[in-house]
Order: C-alpha cells, then structure tokens, then sequence
C-alpha cells in the first residue's frame, strides 16, 4: 500500500507540481522611536501574517479578516498584535466579544495594488476570508519610473515570483542600491554600507538612517510628468477593479482604505527627515536618472489616486474611506514614507473601525 501511494503521489506531481510553502519566524532587535525594541512574527507559506485576539467568551463563528496593502500594512518593525490591522483586530474582539476574530496579512513590501489583485486571484479561493481591506496607492504612486507607459491587461501576464531574500533582506539591497548609486556619482564620499548579519543589534535602524543620508544628496525633482497614455492612476484603477470581481466571485466583502504616508507640502516635527523614497526618473540614464520627488507632489498624487478609487468604489458598491489628513505627517505617528509607529497604527486602526464594525457585523448575522 506504501508503494501504491507512494507512486500516485509521483504521478500527481508530475501532472499537477506544487511549489513548496515554507514559513519564516522573523526576529528583529532595534531602537526606533515609536516601536517595540523586540519583534517577532511568523510568516506562512502563503506570505500571510496572523493575528488572533484572545476571546475567552468566543463560541460564535469565526470571522476572517484579509488585509492586502504596502508598507503600512506589512508592519516590518511591528508584532502582530502591534500593526494597524492586529490593533483593528483586536478593537472588533471587543465589539463582538462572542465571535472569534482572526485577521491576516499580506506580508509583501513596496506592493502595488495591481500586485495584490493578482495575489488575491491566486489565493482568495483559498483563504477565504469573509473581509477583505485593501489599502494601496504609495508604491502605485512612487514606483512607476519617468518612462512609465500604461500596458492594458498588464495584470494577465503579472507574475508572482516568490522573494527569497523576503521584505527585510530586499530592504537591505535596495539601501546598498541607492547607497552605491550616490557614491558612483561622486555626491556622497566616504559612505558605505555593510551588510552585516540581519541578527545584529538595531540593524534596521542603522540601515535606515544611512539609506536617509544617500537619499538627501539626490537632486530634488518638483514634479513628473503624467499625461494620458503614461499616468500610472489607470493602473491603480485596473487593480482595483480586478480586486473587486475577485472578492465578488470568492463571496468576500471588500472594503478599500487610502493608503497614509508621511508625505506632505507642510511637514510637523521635523518630519521631512523621515523620509528616503527615492524616484527613477530616467531609467536610460542609470545613476543619473535617481532623484528625491517633492513631498508636496507626492501628497496631491496621493490625493488624487485616492479621489478617483474613492469614485470607483462608488460605482462598485464599494466602501471607501481616506484617513490621510487624520493622520498627522509626525514622527510620532510615522517612521518614515509610508511605515507606522504603534501610535500611528493605533490611529489608522481607530479611523477604519467604523467602516469594518458594520461589515464583521452583516457576517455574523
């Protein structure tokens, strides 16, 4: 019987092959103002964390809550329980003590939503959960480079490929990236990076701040040129569409959030500081093409992209919420671009109960 299994298993991988899932236990020790200095959190197979709020009155059904975002959602520096999404999490346990809540999220940095739309066609099935919060638009903003031209149907031929250097490692590069970048162009000397182990203490932190240094010395560009045919927003609008039917098909109820970012005309607290998203502007030109965007643009980009999935989602029965301008652009409130502090979570988690509460609600129902 051994052997019989054993050789139709060989027969279904060989017609049907599945990749292998592996989960990762990440551990980080840093000293950033506004985070826990010891995190730790467990990545599944799927790229998902998790987060359960204690319910010892629990004996209702279980309500699933997906969230797929950037990087204030992915919570690099944050415990589960910590991120926006643990704290809105555990905010609805309270709400409905008698159910058992469980939320998880995607844990893939710098996103944009056409990439979620296509991880949620992949997944959703699967997962199934019975919420979805979609929060996207500063990598749909920011990681589009000068030459940018709109490709429609772009999302049939995206691919997933797994990262294996995963979001800190990538992180890591790219500030070795940018770092090597400024030096080849002469306007930074004597900076260097070292690659230690991602074990050593306040790492992330040493990394960021030399990746703030490198991205200081960039020429400051006021704003890009997006006309018809080149403005990456069509992109933006493409995903969330797709993201919508996917929710629709899968029985999920979708609810789309503005993604925060630190980002403003006018910065409190010395925040301008915080900040080292660098911009492609032209790739032809390599090492030359790098800049730093205004933070002004940056802003009303934002506002615009969240303007028009505001529309969209009206027309798709969608509910819509921007929290923007009741996030403060502080460092109390943000690490740096787009990344929250546990205080900056907690507000982004306050401001969208309201919209998830009624949603958990109808399920339970």
């Amino acid at each position: 019987m051994a052997v019989l299994t054993g050789l139709i298993e060989a027969a279904l991988w060989l017609l049907a092959p599945v990749g292998k899932r592996v989960s990762h236990r990440y551990e980080f020790d840093n000293q950033l103002p506004g985070l826990r200095e010891r995190v730790s959190f467990t990545v599944d197979g799927s790229s998902l964390r998790s987060w359960t709020p204690p319910a010892p009155d629990a004996a209702g059904r279980e309500v699933r809550l997906l969230i797929l975002g950037g990087g204030a959602s992915v919570g690099l520096l944050q415990n589960d329980e910590d991120t926006w999404w643990g704290q809105l999490g555990t905010a609805l346990q309270e709400e409905f003590p008698g159910a058992r809540l469980r939320v998880s999220a995607l844990f893939r940095d710098q996103a944009t939503i056409l990439q979620g739309a296509k991880w949620a066609e992949q997944h959703l099935a699967e997962c199934k959960p019975d919420i979805v919060i979609a929060m996207y638009g500063f990598e749909d903003v920011l990681s589009h480079d000068g030459a940018y031209v709109y490709a429609p149907g772009k999302l049939a031929t995206l691919s997933l490929e797994a990262n294996p250097r995963g979001p800190f490692k990538e992180f890591l590069v790219n500030s070795s990236q940018l770092c090597r970048r400024v030096v080849n162009r002469g306007q930074t000397r004597g900076l260097t990076m070292t690659l230690g182990p991602l074990g050593e203490h306040n790492a992330f932190a040493q990394r960021l701040a030399q990746q703030r240094r490198a991205y200081a010395s960039l020429p400051l560009r006021y704003e890009v040129d997006r006309p018809e045919g080149r403005d990456p927003i069509a992109e933006y609008l493409d995903g969330l569409r797709s993201l919508a039917t996917t929710c629709k098909q899968t029985g999920a109820a979708l609810a789309v959030v503005g993604e925060p970012s630190l980002h403003r005309g006018l910065m409190d607290g010395g925040a301008e500081r915080l900040v080292h998203r660098w911009f492609l502007l032209e790739p032809a030109k390599d090492t030359a093409g790098v800049v730093r965007l205004d933070s002004g643009w940056i802003e009303l980009q934002l506002s615009r992209y969240h303007a028009a999935a505001e529309k969209l989602c009206a027309s798709l029965g969608v509910p819509f919420l921007d929290p923007t301008r009741k996030m403060p652009s502080h460092p109390a409130v943000f690490v740096d671009d787009a990344m929250l502090t546990d205080a900056g979570a907690s507000t982004l988690a306050t401001l969208v109960l309201p919209t998830v509460k009624p949603m958990v609600g109808a399920r339970l129902k």
